[in-house]
Formats: C-alpha cells, structure tokens, sequence
C-alpha cells in the first residue's frame, strides 16, 4: 500500500513506526501520517474504480452509438428505395439518406437529377513540364 507513496512520506512513515513511534506532535505524528496515507489509498482505490467504471460506460456508448448509426443507414436506405417514385417523400429524407459525403444534387419532377455531382478530390498537380508543353502549343 505505501509503495504508492513518494519516497520521502515513506521514508518518514517508516520513522513514526521504528524511533519516532512514541513521539508526539500535535496533528502531525505517526497516527496522523498513517491516517493520511490510508484515506489517500482509499481515494486511489475509489479513484481507479470509478475510471474503470467510466471507460465501461464509454466502451457501451460507444457500441450503442454504432448500432444507432448502422440502423439508422439501413433504415435510410430502405426509405430512400421506398421513395423513388415520390420526389417530395425522396426530397424529405435526411441528407444521410444520400450516403456519406454525397451532396443533394437537384432534381426535375421526375426525380432525375439536373446537375452531375461535384468533383471530388484535390485538383490535379501541375508539372512544369505540363506547362511548358500547354506554351509549345500555342
């Protein structure tokens, strides 16, 4: 139990129970030193207990919120099948509907879309040799 203790407190609760043990100070010998390390190792303890019990409360939220995720995809996804002939059911549906990092793209009466889809991605590195070639060119 003391081993948690810095050396020094050690060191000094070691001295209360060998040549120190019949010296008295007011609150502060060897009864009080002992008290103090015994309430701090059961702070540790309660201490440990309620990390353990937080990172188990972490672990289940973190399950939970998956399943939510997973069935709220699937659920989406059968809606969003659902509503292919109903343009205003199909527009009402959550922007998760869409799939991840698909924008809402507009769409005619029918349900077709308009636009094409934003390009995705970094633009494409320009070489000096591709510029050079872009000069020749002209």
């Amino acid at each position: 139990m003391h081993s948690s203790l810095p050396p020094p407190v050690q060191t000094l609760l070691q001295l209360f129970d060998g040549p120190l043990r019949d010296v008295r100070f007011p609150q502060a010998d060897g009864a009080a030193l002992g008290a103090a390390a015994e309430e701090l190792h059961a702070a540790r303890v309660a201490v440990a207990h309620a990390e353990a019990a937080l990172e188990a409360a972490r672990t289940t939220f973190q399950e939970k919120d998956t399943q939510l995720t997973q069935l709220t995809q699937r659920a989406l996804a059968y809606a969003r099948v659902y509503a292919q002939g109903n343009p205003e059911l199909l527009a009402a549906l959550p922007e998760a509907a869409r799939g991840p990092g698909r924008p809402k793209r507009k769409a005619d009466e029918s349900g077709v879309a308009l636009q094409p889809p934003a390009r995705r991605g970094r633009p494409r590195k320009v070489r000096p040799e591709d510029d050079l070639a872009v000069v020749a060119a002209e």
